[in-house]
């Protein structure tokens, strides 16, 4: 019996790894994410798969497409992802990992988004969904041009830029040493927004703060 289980334990370990798949962007042609001559050891498309990993190891463009994240993507440091009119949508239990910089239309979370120690991320927008994880750890930049939506969890440990709009639904966490510039509207709405005393809020001069329902606002 125990060699059955054992063997049943054995052939699921090796079903699992051999549907898992890692994939590795180098340029090898040109910067196109589209074209397979890039990419080893084959070209991944457009919706990674849960369990899969693509990594981003040079500066890589994608044209006027959505990637989905199911499972992880990776921009390694050193490394430049960007499209003028595409978004990254990251599902539930996707993960996308930044080490270096990211500049891309919109970036729709629904899972967990590191930016990484000294990384670079700028977007016209960013959603994250209920449930999601958003990290902006040290020396790193997070800067959104017209919409920062949270739903989920965020902690700020850097430089936060949200620009047009900012509305947290959840919980925002406001990092020592972190700072959050707004230029325009400030919606807080059945959330909370922690700040440490050693955090700053930089208001706009057209910043506009609007309180709707139980906002949950206080500073620690």
């Amino acid at each position: 019996m125990k060699k059955i289980i054992f063997n049943i334990l054995l052939f699921a370990l090796v079903s699992l790894s051999a549907h898992a798949e890692d994939y590795y962007f180098l340029a090898s042609e040109d910067y196109f994410y589209e074209n397979p001559a890039n990419w080893f050891p084959s070209y991944p498309g457009t919706e990674i798969a849960a369990g899969d990993q693509v990594v981003i190891m040079s500066d890589v463009y994608f044209t006027g497409y959505d990637l989905k994240i199911n499972g992880k993507m990776k921009v390694m440091l050193g490394a430049k992802m960007s499209s003028a009119q595409g978004n990254l949508i990251i599902r539930k239990g996707g993960e996308l990992d930044n080490e270096g910089e990211i500049l891309v239309n919109q970036v729709d979370n629904s899972g967990t988004f590191n930016n990484r120690i000294s990384a670079n991320f700028h977007v016209n927008s960013y959603y994250a969904h209920s449930g999601a994880q958003t990290s902006n750890s040290l020396n790193a930049r997070f800067i959104t041009i017209y919409k920062l939506v949270n739903a989920g969890r965020f902690d700020n440990y850097s430089q936060c830029v949200a620009g047009r709009h900012f509305e947290n639904r959840a919980v925002f966490n406001q990092i020592k040493n972190s700072q959050l510039e707004i230029s325009g509207e400030i919606v807080l709405e059945t959330g909370t927004f922690n700040a440490s005393d050693e955090s700053a809020v930089m208001l706009g001069a057209e910043a506009k703060v609007a309180l709707r329902g139980d906002h949950g606002l206080f500073r620690e």
